[in-house]
């Protein structure tokens, strides 16, 4: 399964406002830190225990949780918030992982003390356009196997 159809199926593609009979599409993208977000990975490239095609969303959210763990133990992950980066180890005490939905979707690695800069890391990532309604959501706890999300977070 391509990941494009996993996106659309789950939702995740956002359609973005223009000028002209075309209409861009934002796929999701992953926050490698506040200046740096890009395509989120493939399970299926990576040799993943679950292929995409059997995943459901949350199986995704995990996905995602794990590779950044295993980004952050090599040193390349930051913060979407203050930027500084992020210690390997310390998912969940020092830094938690955030999925934001709204005009776009974002998974975002965020140091537990910044929490309450998420809104204002999201503006700095993003025209501040697309921050308003913004929900979030706790993905630690699934990356943890606790099988629940923290909920949504109101934006």
């Amino acid at each position: 399964m391509e990941l494009r159809a996993f996106f659309a199926a789950q939702r995740l593609l956002r359609p973005q406002p223009a000028e002209g009979p075309i209409t861009p599409i934002a796929p999701p993208a992953v926050a490698y830190g506040r200046a740096d977000l890009r395509q989120p990975p493939n399970p299926d490239e990576h040799g993943y225990h679950t292929p995409l095609a059997q995943m459901t969303l949350l199986d995704y959210h995990r996905f995602i949780g794990e590779w950044l763990v295993a980004a952050a133990d090599t040193g390349r992950v930051r913060c979407a918030v203050c930027d500084r980066q992020l210690a390997g180890a310390g998912e969940p005490q020092l830094w938690r992982v955030w999925a934001a939905e709204g005009a776009y979707v974002c998974w975002l690695p965020v140091h537990a003390a910044c929490r309450q800069g998420v809104q204002r890391g999201l503006g700095l990532l993003t025209p501040p356009i697309l921050v308003p309604g913004l929900r979030l959501y706790d993905v630690s706890a699934i990356v943890r196997g606790d099988g629940a999300s923290g909920g949504p977070q109101g934006g």
